[in-house]
């Protein structure tokens, strides 16, 4: 309980100035805050300003709004919310590792710890995205699963499904839930197919029933089920694949020496070709050797391993059929990472418990490797959270909040059609109208679009750039570039940025 509730003070710790927030953040927090002006469940910016939210699955957004109407804006509410899942989130993992090691105190206290000093729960939490309240219902789901498979109970089978249902609605990778659901009762379900059959099938249409309205009413208002994604094959680059490499490296490791087998851009090193290799051979190995005592041992072992694969599976499916862009970052990871963290709980704490009772002349030894990896772990837990409290998150980092490139919004007129490389941060931070500067392979479009707005508009057309490295990945059309097609004239140069007038 202790941990569990460091990790919620922890999150109000690390966002003095407000959560952090960026494009999908913004996007929810607008969501929220047009709901509760009654304009609905919106996009909040951009040339798609007023028209129905679809790119995200609308529970979290409500969550923010059902917040917000007790006089609490959205961005304020969610770090609030995020405080109090971080809470439940540790207890839930914990308590499954009790579950999965029944009298081994050693299991629930090592996951509590594990999650509440991860510098990674750290940033998921700290910031509006919705995988906090999906790791919530992420684990009480496969929970229910795995009380379903001791007891028989249907009552129990219905609960999860609900409860899974309730996840779709959250991240659409919910789905790979319900999968995981389906799998386990044709797979490990009572009686002979038969009766599995039928019964996974019931379960399935109650969880997708939900996300199947909210797919049928984004058709019928927007004509997409889910935004721009359209389905088609992406070929993926190398490079995006063995970055998840990285995120796994940095899961045990710091950085610094992740990063010498495989940077964060996906690089790998010889040394990090040989480490694949190794990995894949020992993870064989345990398969092959002890992979059925784990699956045994208890249902909500095989239910979370069950999980992580067809998880990891569906995200890599959304990457090379809708969505090339998404990163395998600890954010996208975050429901692989806190199933390994129960696992480790459960049996490291089991072996570290059995081993200092049947050997005691290694307990010298085991509290050494104890004591090393509580500090490893804390301190750098510590010097983040001190960091982040000195200088915020994200968008509410004191860079962004004292921003001079910002703050000049407010001197341009007010009915400017204003563009932006950050239009997410000058919606939330200065809260006008404005719309996107987009990727330099959209420039053709770009144009036609400046065109539109100076034919359309008697008001100035203002390009706003600022120069946050965070934000560099978007690489927006050049002033430069427009400049071959229409008159640019920078107005302002400022530390962080620039603003420029375009004209016929």
């Amino acid at each position: 309980m202790a941990f569990a509730v460091l990790a919620g003070v922890s999150v109000l710790y690390t966002t003095p100035y407000g959560t952090g927030s960026g494009f999908d953040q913004a996007t929810y927090i607008g969501a929220a805050r047009n709901l509760l002006s009654g304009q609905g469940l919106s996009i909040p910016w951009g040339v798609d300003a007023g028209k129905s939210l679809t790119q995200f699955p609308p529970l979290f957004p409500v969550t923010l709004a059902a917040i917000g109407a007790a006089g609490v804006d959205p961005w304020q509410g969610a770090r609030y919310v995020n405080a109090f899942l971080r809470i439940v989130d540790v207890l839930l993992a914990a308590a499954i590792a009790l579950r999965i090691q029944p009298g081994i105190l050693v299991a629930p206290l090592v996951t509590a710890f594990v999650l509440c000093c991860s510098v990674h729960m750290v940033f998921v939490f700290g910031s509006a995205w919705s995988e906090p309240l999906f790791l919530a219902l992420a684990l009480s789901s496969l929970y229910l699963l795995a009380r379903f498979l001791e007891s028989g109970s249907l009552r129990l089978l219905g609960a999860c499904a609900v409860v899974m249902a309730a996840a779709t609605l959250t991240r659409y990778v919910g789905l790979a839930l319900v999968a995981t659901g389906c799998i386990i009762l044709l797979w490990r379900g009572r009686g002979p197919l038969a009766v599995r059959a039928p019964i996974a099938g019931g379960f399935g249409a109650i969880a997708l029933l939900p996300l199947g309205l909210w797919f049928v009413r984004n058709a019928v208002v927007a004509g997409s089920i889910a935004g721009a994604r359209t389905m088609g094959w992406h070929s993926l680059p190398t490079t995006q694949l063995t970055a998840g490499m990285f995120t796994l490296l940095d899961w045990i490791v710091p950085s610094a020496i992740a990063s010498r087998f495989v940077t964060p851009q996906g690089e790998i090193s010889a040394a990090g070709a040989g480490l694949v290799v190794a990995a894949i051979l020992i993870g064989v190995f345990l398969a092959l050797g002890h992979g059925r005592l784990l699956l045994v041992a208890s249902p909500l072992s095989f239910v979370l391993l069950i999980f992580m694969v067809v998880y990891t599976v569906c995200v890599l499916a959304s990457m090379l059929l809708f969505d090339d862009l998404t990163q395998l970052d600890s954010r996208i990871l975050s429901p692989v990472y806190v199933c390994l963290a129960v696992l480790l709980g459960a049996y490291g704490g089991r072996a570290l418990t059995d081993s200092w009772r049947s050997r005691r002349a290694l307990r010298p030894a085991l509290a050494t490797v104890v004591a090393l990896f509580v500090t490893a772990f804390g301190i750098r837990f510590g010097v983040l959270v001190h960091r982040l409290h000195t200088e915020g998150v994200m968008y509410s980092n004191l860079d962004w909040l004292t921003s001079p490139t910002m703050s000049g919004l407010s001197r341009l007129p007010g009915d400017a059609t204003v563009f932006s490389n950050a239009p997410d941060a000058i919606y939330l931070l200065a809260n006008r109208s404005v719309l996107e500067i987009p990727h330099e392979a959209d420039t053709d479009s770009f144009l036609d679009q400046l065109q539109v707005a100076l034919h359309d508009r008697a008001a100035p057309v203002v390009l706003v750039y600022f120069d946050d490295p965070n934000i560099a990945y978007r690489e927006p059309v050049a002033p430069a570039v427009i400049a071959n097609a229409l008159s640019v004239h920078q107005l302002t140069a400022y530390p962080d940025g620039a603003m420029y007038e375009v004209s016929r």
